[in-house]
């Protein structure tokens, strides 16, 4: 597809959405010493566990 010009194809609207940018990709103060957790990430313990067999959460 030589010579495709997306501009043409895309909506303006969409054209001016700013790409995504994590807390990661802010941060500047790299000399810290932090911890960074993922979104799905909880630093206290949880009340359920997984059952390995069946991948279903059990109270503790």
């Amino acid at each position: 597809m030589k010579g495709l010009d997306l501009k043409k194809l895309v909506r303006p609207l969409v054209l001016k959405i700013a790409p995504y940018r994590s807390a990661r990709d802010e941060f500047e103060d790299f000399e810290a010493q932090n911890i960074f957790l993922d979104a799905n990430e909880n630093p206290f313990d949880t009340w359920s566990t997984i059952d390995t067999l069946t991948h279903n959460r059990t109270c503790k």
